[in-house]
Order: C-alpha cells, then structure tokens, then sequence
C-alpha cells in the first residue's frame, strides 16, 4: 500500500479513536499524610479519602462506618484516637515518641448494596467477565444483584532518627508509583 493511501487511513483511525475513546472513571479510597517523615514527637495528619481523583475526597466518611483505624509500630498495633470528618475525608491527628516506620491502616464496615440487573451486566461486559456473563445468560432470570464490599487504605509514616538514615523520604523521587495490597 502506498504512503499516500496509509496517511488518510492513519489519521481516520486516529480520529475514530480519539472521539470514540469515554474516560472510565475509578472510585477509590486513599490513606493520605500529611508527611511521611517526621521527628519524634512531631505530629502528623492522616486522612481517609475517598474519590475519583487521588488524593481529593469526594466527601467524609462517617466515623460509624470506621471498623478499625490502627498504627502498627514495631511492638504493637494501637487505634488511633481523635477521629473526626471535615467536608471531604475523615482522619486524625497522630504524634509520638517513638521511632521507626509506622504503618496506619483504616478498615470500614462491610456493606450491602444492590445493582441492578442491565447495570450489573453491563459491568460484567466492561469487566470481560465472560463465563459470569454466560451463567447468568443461561439463568435468564436477570436478577438484581446484592453484593457485599469493604474498603480498606494504609499508608507509611517514618518517624525519628530513621529518617536520616534512610534518606529517600526527605528527597524527591521524579517516578510514578502505586502500590497495591
């Protein structure tokens, strides 16, 4: 095929692309610091969000769907204390004196909710669930679906003398992470 037959082709599925592409939006939940290095007896914030765009909350969690809210230390796992909701997240404040990585981790109440037949098999279609969409083509009863879902968030602080030591959580990294559970 010549190059002036491949261009127009290109730039159509190129256009094609482009308009036919919808952004797929990922409602998430997030353990943000406010620092993840400080000295003993510093204090830190730590909030729970929940959004679409890391780390903006879409609005607070309410403090009775908090199952547990925990700092694990090098000894033992404490709650933290002094849990509160602003507009968008629901967190604390957390200092103390002792050194080493801290680990907070936030776990919320199981809930139920209920999707909609078409809007369960569409998500079965985004998802590629192939041998799920089968099953339920064959049932034919097109029933609601009843789920049960929790979320769960942690996040890392370094605190005391660890922080020189270690170097990287006082300098800035020109990398993209995310880390997964």
């Amino acid at each position: 095929m010549s190059r002036r037959i491949q261009a127009p082709i290109l730039f159509g599925c190129f256009i094609h692309g482009l308009f036919s592409v919808t952004t797929a939006f990922a409602h998430d939940s997030w353990l943000v610091a406010d620092r993840h290095a400080i000295a003993i007896d510093q204090s830190v914030n730590v909030r729970f969000m929940t959004g679409e765009v890391f780390p903006i909350g879409d609005a607070a969690t309410q403090p009775e769907r908090v199952a547990s809210f925990v700092v694990a230390k090098q000894d033992r796992t404490v709650p933290v204390e002094g849990i509160s909701a602003d507009d968008r997240s629901l967190g604390a404040t957390y200092s103390t004196s002792a050194p080493g990585l801290h680990i907070f981790g936030v776990a919320l109440r199981p809930r139920m909710i209920t999707l909609e037949s078409e809007k369960f098999d569409r998500y079965l279609r985004d998802e590629r669930a192939v041998d799920a969409i089968n099953l339920r083509a064959e049932d034919r009863s097109a029933k609601d679906v009843v789920e049960q879902y929790t979320k769960f968030a942690k996040t890392v602080v370094a605190i005391g003398d660890l922080i020189p030591r270690i170097g990287l959580f006082s300098r800035r990294w020109a990398i993209a992470s995310k880390s997964c559970p």
